[in-house]
């Protein structure tokens, strides 16, 4: 996971996590820790996670907010699979 210069300066106020299907979600989440106790992230954000995950994550790390595709013309977000 590359940091940018501005990023080892001046932490960002946080990170959303995407979850990636390929990489297991503990790599995912232990990435964004260590950079969170580097000091590199001041939070980390989870985007598009089932509940299951965003418990897998809570795990590992805090998650400060959950960011989910739910709008009013694409419901598919809401369809448990």
């Amino acid at each position: 996971m590359e940091v940018s210069e501005d990023d080892e300066r001046n932490p960002a106020d946080h990170r959303h996590c995407r979850v990636d299907p390929k990489v297991p979600l503990a790599e995912q989440i232990g990435e964004f820790k260590a950079l969170q106790d580097e000091g590199k992230i001041r939070e980390i954000r989870m985007s598009q996670c089932t509940p299951a995950q965003l418990g897998e994550a809570r795990q590992i790390a805090d998650i400060v907010s959950v960011q989910s595709r739910f709008n009013v013309i694409d419901r598919s977000a809401r369809i448990s699979k």
